[in-house]
């Protein structure tokens, strides 16, 4: 075992106890989590990845709305992530009214007042006010996570425990967050 072995499993034992005890890290308490709210991204036109969408499944579709791995759409995991670190009512799914027959179908059990289509996509940031904007609009003081509904995440543990560190950080700090 080398080295780098010792000190790996010496990080893992301080950051577990961390953990456990309610710590950002040894010595520094947090304080309970804030107001967190989500923002899913689902409403891009998929155009880097269209061609390996459509051959799995069917010409045109966007790449969050295609079954990939596990039986479910990139939209479906990304969704299940998001309910990791908040109920569905806090998570708004921002999609594309060009998508309506995909949204009908893998969006059909989200609270209806959650999903929000735009009527033409203008990019990530105009995605991002929009979900932002209906947030504000119910809880002024949310913490918010956005999270791209096409990325595939392998450690779905890993990916909550950094943003519940993140979380916890923004509570501890808050006059380092605009």
């Amino acid at each position: 075992m080398g080295q780098g072995s010792g000190l790996s499993l010496g990080r893992e034992k301080v950051r577990a106890e961390a953990s456990a005890s309610g710590e950002i890290w040894p010595g520094h308490r947090a304080a309970p989590e804030p107001d967190l709210w989500a923002i899913v991204l689902a409403g891009g036109d998929g155009v880097r990845l269209r061609d390996l969408a459509g051959k799995i499944a069917y010409p045109g579709c966007p790449k969050q709305y295609a079954v990939l791995y596990e039986g479910r759409c990139l939209l479906r995991h990304t969704l299940e992530r998001a309910e990791l670190l908040t109920s569905p009512e806090r998570i708004t799914t921002v999609v594309s009214t060009a998508h309506h027959r995909e949204v009908e179908i893998h969006l059909v059990d989200r609270p209806p007042e959650t999903v929000l289509a735009q009527p033409t996509n203008l990019g990530t940031g105009v995605g991002v006010l929009l979900g932002l904007t209906w947030i504000v609009g119910r809880a002024p003081a949310a913490t918010v996570v956005i999270l791209p509904s096409d990325h595939f995440v392998r450690e779905t543990g890993l990916f909550v425990e950094h943003i519940r560190l993140a979380e916890r950080a923004i509570d501890r700090f808050p006059e380092t967050v605009p």
